[in-house]
């Protein structure tokens, strides 16, 4: 078997294998991408056309050479910008370039032969590393998806955690607001009903090992959530001057 012939054995066999990692792959653009493993093939139309126009253009082998090398290694790069499914058309395209360049000139030049040969076989591999990577993408993908799925639920949990609390805010202060007129601002507001929230909280935290409240900080708590809730908020409309709130 001559030189020329183990490379051409070498790229089908990976080219079959290529097809067959892609068709049993899971991934989600597979079914677009077995199309263009056609360019993979002798007596493509696309290719043997780009490549007779080449010849045409660059009677000279080695310009022909310098010509198909330039364009087909900048491409790929260019491509990957666009993403690895536009990325894996266009190195199948240049893979097929580079394999019938080489089988062209093997009889005019084996040293630019060869090295068409082996960017053919290189970028064959690329293309099945391709494969391997966009697995541990959408892998990635779900993982981090599941996460912040994870991660709402649990803001979502924690926020139900203070649910009874707010609750019980809005339910002192209607309780020990002063008759007639209120409190003066939110600050007294907040002091007034400090002690009996705390001993709300301090029960609640039996039941609830996630409950976590600053004894230092409540004061400014309540006031926070008299921002921030909206139900809080209106207790503290309703039960603090409203000639304050307005200030």
């Amino acid at each position: 078997m001559s030189l020329c012939e183990i490379f051409i054995q070498e790229y089908e066999s990976k080219c079959d294998s290529l097809r067959c990692e892609l068709e049993s792959s899971e991934w989600v653009f597979k079914n677009s991408l077995i199309g263009p493993l056609t360019f993979l093939e002798e007596g493509n139309e696309a290719v043997e056309t780009l490549l007779g126009k080449a010849k045409a253009r660059y009677p000279d082998s080695a310009v022909l050479w310098k010509y198909i090398e330039r364009e087909y290694q900048l491409i790929p790069f260019l491509q990957s910008a666009l993403g690895l499914k536009s990325l894996f058309k266009h190195n199948c395209f240049a893979a097929g370039v580079y394999q019938r360049m080489g089988c062209y000139m093997w009889t005019i030049d084996q040293h630019i032969a060869i090295k068409s040969f082996i960017h053919a076989n290189r970028i064959l591999n690329e293309c099945r590393g391709g494969l391997i990577y966009s697995y541990f993408i959408d892998a990635e993908r779900d993982i981090s998806v599941k996460k912040k799925q994870s991660a709402i639920k649990g803001g979502i949990a924690r926020a139900e955690l203070y649910t009874p609390v707010k609750e019980e805010v809005i339910k002192l202060l209607y309780k020990h607001v002063p008759s007639g007129k209120g409190w003066k601002n939110r600050t007294m507001a907040s002091k007034a009903i400090e002690s009996d929230l705390l001993a709300f909280i301090k029960g609640q935290q039996k039941l609830q090992e996630g409950l976590v409240l600053s004894e230092e900080e409540l004061v400014t708590t309540i006031q926070r959530w008299g921002r921030s809730d909206k139900d809080v908020r209106a207790a503290f409309e309703a039960t603090v001057r409203i000639s304050v709130i307005k200030e």
